[in-house]
């Protein structure tokens, strides 16, 4: 209320410094952290199956192979013969962590309003979003497409940089 109304020097009061401190404590930082223990398991669930599925395990129509030959082997193995408990738990743990994330972006949309399309955070996010379910729905349906392996390595990096987003505000916060 006092931002809504011009009224940011009264923030710097002590008993206002105080009350927001308290606020923080109780309810901001336990959701903060809960939050970026959710998104600390994403990052390595995406780092664990990136690393153990084979990247050239994937059947292209166009043959982009040919042209670099830079996958050991050429042969398909379909995702449900070769596939362990984990991997597909990580598959699982990817598409409803993107679900849920997409939708908390979605009311924070609406909530925000045009202002929501002031912050790069935003866009760095629905970035990760898309290309983490490009990456991963294809695998449920048993296929694979060396386009998806693209959108896998966008969506990687796009985590980490999440990530640093995250702790820029926890190291911001915890200074506070």
């Amino acid at each position: 209320m006092m931002v809504k109304f011009g009224r940011t020097n009264h923030l710097s009061h002590p008993l206002c410094e105080t009350l927001l401190q308290q606020k923080w404590l109780s309810y901001g930082f336990p959701i903060y952290m809960l939050n970026l223990c959710f998104y600390l398991l994403f990052v390595l669930v995406f780092s664990c199956f990136i690393v153990t599925f084979p990247a050239c395990n994937h059947d292209d129509e166009i043959i982009i192979s040919k042209l670099v030959d830079s996958c050991p082997y050429k042969n398909f193995t379909s995702f449900n013969e070769n596939v362990t408990i984990v991997q597909i738990l990580c598959i699982w743990y990817l598409i409803l962590y993107c679900l849920v994330s997409s939708i908390f972006e979605v009311m924070q949309l609406l909530q925000d309003g045009f202002e929501y399309f002031h912050d790069i955070k935003n866009y760095v996010q629905w970035v990760l979003y898309i290309s983490t379910s490009l990456f991963a729905l294809p695998f449920l349906f048993n296929e694979s497409w060396h386009y998806q392996w693209v959108s896998g390595s966008i969506g990687i990096f796009t985590a980490y940089l999440v990530y640093y987003f995250y702790l820029d505000i926890f190291i911001f916060m915890v200074s506070m």
